[in-house]
């Protein structure tokens, strides 16, 4: 075996290696694409300067002649180009679990501020495509500031603006690396935050007082990710959740609002749980409308539905709806 054999057989083995592992993730997350690319470049030279064993550029670029045998390797060496496109894809892929392996080992979560996004359309065969990415800022926990640009879905970049506040995990051992989350159940992927369900329990405790009021957006919080709270102190909102909580000034009567789509099928998970927190179901009419309510020795619970406003005038369109849980005081509803 010819040394040129031999080096380009290593270098074929340790291309591989070094843009697996060896390059730091968050340095070859910012340039992802390329260094794939790259590697799948270097990989197939290597390779088939390894097979071709040629021992002259006139080896490399001249026909055999007629009669000339041709090692066998050589014959290959051509087809070094599909380990190579393999390797690329191997690359995009695993950049990608990698990232996410880094963040949830090392996840802590910040919020960053959109200041840009563009949406990016190509044509191939008279099929358009359009891509979406936004520009965030955040800083780490050592207040430095870091830019990173994602790739969004349609969705996502038609409810984002510039200057909106959205979560952002990054990776306390690699800060430049991070990541815009949107949805709590991937957050919950990356760093712990508080998950369970509201339940009338915690309704009951609000009402009853047991919680402050200059505390209640911490309380809140404690229970599910992640609540903001008015001014007047009267009305917390989880916008995440799609939730939210009225209260009334003399602290006599709450009101649980929660947002759904009129196309799922399924009750309120927080209704279902009424019956096991001990709550009775009874039938009345008001208004000539049949109506159910809950109620135990000291809270009655009505509920009723409301249809979210939309700016489309076409209401066959909208449907969002609101499902309004009152909670009051039994006392207050005899008197």
């Amino acid at each position: 075996m010819s040394l040129g054999r031999i080096i380009f057989t290593a270098l074929s083995v340790l291309i591989p290696v070094t843009f697996y592992a060896l390059i730091p993730v968050d340095v070859y997350e910012r340039h992802d694409m390329f260094y794939s690319f790259a590697a799948g470049f270097l990989f197939f030279g290597a390779l088939f300067l390894a097979l071709g064993d040629f021992q002259s550029i006139y080896d490399l670029t001249s026909k055999p002649e007629p009669g000339e045998e041709v090692p066998p390797l050589r014959k290959l060496s051509p087809f070094a180009v599909l380990p190579a496109f393999v390797l690329v894809f191997v690359l995009v892929f695993h950049q990608s679990s990698r990232k996410d392996d880094e963040l949830a080992a090392y996840g802590r979560l910040t919020k960053g501020k959109i200041v840009g996004g563009k949406a990016t359309t190509t044509t191939r065969r008279f099929k358009s495509n359009t891509t979406y990415s936004i520009n965030v800022i955040y800083a780490d926990s050592l207040d430095r500031q870091h830019k990173f640009e994602e790739s969004v879905s349609g969705s996502d970049f038609n409810d984002l603006y510039e200057g909106a506040i959205v979560d952002v995990v990054y990776s306390k051992k690699h800060p430049a690396l991070a990541k815009v989350v949107t949805d709590v159940k991937d957050l919950k992927a990356y760093v712990n935050v508080p998950s369970d369900t509201l339940t009338i329990g915690h309704l009951i405790a609000i009402l009853e007082g047991n919680v402050p009021k200059d505390s209640m957006v911490s309380y809140l919080n404690s229970i599910n990710y992640e609540w903001t709270g008015e001014e007047s102190g009267y009305f917390f909102s989880n916008e995440k959740l799609k939730i939210a909580i009225k209260l009334f000034e003399d602290n006599s009567e709450l009101a649980y609002v929660e947002e759904y789509n009129m196309m799922a099928v399924g009750r309120s998970e927080f209704a279902s749980k009424l019956a096991k927190a001990g709550f009775k179901k009874k039938a009345s009419t008001v208004n000539g409308e049949s109506q159910e309510f809950y109620y135990n020795d000291k809270y009655i619970i009505s509920e009723e539905t409301k249809r979210a406003e939309r700016n489309n005038s076409n209401e066959m369109f909208n449907i969002d709806a609101y499902r309004i849980f009152h909670v009051v005081r039994s006392d207050e509803e005899g008197s």
